[in-house]
């Protein structure tokens, strides 16, 4: 793993990424994503807020808690897509049930961000169990099966044509002067 070798730190900042922020906004820059060399801004005051728009672009928010997605009643049911276009599709997942089927992705990679329940994804690389917060990666052509824990789920699914890759960058501490 490499480690920036520039370090420059003023103002109030936080000793961990994403924790502990109170009402600092933090501002992830980098030039590949959230892989390679990266600089975390953190400011009272984002520059992300939305001032004016021009054309046809609006800004677009949807509220997960209303979406009814097939799989939630249905074990043979899928998930549904919020987003997509050729680079990305973004969905939702309430699975109760066991699929009764396997399942292979040939589109891409898929990316699962657990927010409720738990269970296991039984893959031909052995069980991958999950619980809430956690990111499972099942890369393009995995074999898998879902089989959540009784109870409600809740869970985000994120598939790109291009290969996912993991953020292997570290925040250092660092004290202030």
């Amino acid at each position: 793993m490499t480690r920036s070798w520039i370090h420059f730190t003023r103002g109030r900042f936080v000793r961990q990424a994403r924790v502990g922020l109170g009402d600092l906004r933090e501002e992830h820059l980098s030039r590949q994503g959230f892989a390679g060399p990266v600089a975390m801004l953190y400011r009272a005051d984002g520059p992300n807020e939305v001032v004016r728009f021009e054309g046809d672009y609006r800004p677009r928010q949807i509220d997960s808690a209303d979406v009814v997605a097939p799989d939630a009643s249905d074990p043979r049911g899928g998930w549904q897509t919020l987003l997509s276009n050729d680079d990305v599709a973004v969905a939702i997942s309430r699975r109760r049930e066991a699929m009764p089927y396997c399942y292979r992705d040939m589109e891409g990679d898929l990316l699962y961000f657990v927010h409720r329940g738990c269970g296991v994804f039984a893959t031909e690389f052995g069980p991958i169990s999950y619980e809430p917060g956690d990111w499972v990666l099942l890369p393009k052509a995995t074999t898998f099966r879902q089989l959540p824990e009784a109870g409600d789920s809740l869970l985000l699914v994120v598939e790109s044509p291009q290969p996912i890759r993991l953020c292997e960058h570290e925040q250092s501490a660092v004290t202030p002067r």
